[in-house]
């Protein structure tokens, strides 16, 4: 499945756009949240994301890739890499919140993320 979405996004890397590291903050992301929600739930968030932002984030998290690694696979800058990465943490911190608000609500506080 790596291979598979190696081979695609170097075949459509000119579809990506860089986005700015700085511009995203960082998810404050608690224990507990993942404990209350079931892996098959998580995945169905995971599918969400935009390809490029869901092969990333699988491959660092679930793979156990680094991201200058991925950056060599994908034929990316690391940089890149790191900001599809962080912005990809965000949106499934946002999809939690909004799918779970009640779980969000106990273990964050407040829901917004500005």
């Amino acid at each position: 499945m790596v291979n598979s979405a190696i081979s695609y996004f170097r075949k459509h890397q000119k579809f990506h756009s860089e986005i700015g590291f700085e511009s995203f903050p960082e998810p404050a992301l608690d224990d507990d949240v993942v404990e209350q929600i079931a892996a098959e739930e998580i995945l169905e968030l995971v599918q969400q994301l935009r390809p490029i932002y869901r092969s990333i984030f699988l491959m660092h998290v679930v793979d156990g890739y680094q991201l200058r690694e991925i950056a060599d696979q994908l034929n990316l800058k690391e940089g890149t890499v790191r900001s599809h990465f962080a912005r990809a943490r965000v949106i499934l911190q946002q999809l939690v919140i909004e799918s779970y608000p009640h779980v969000a609500q106990r273990n964050w506080g407040n829901t917004s993320l500005q």
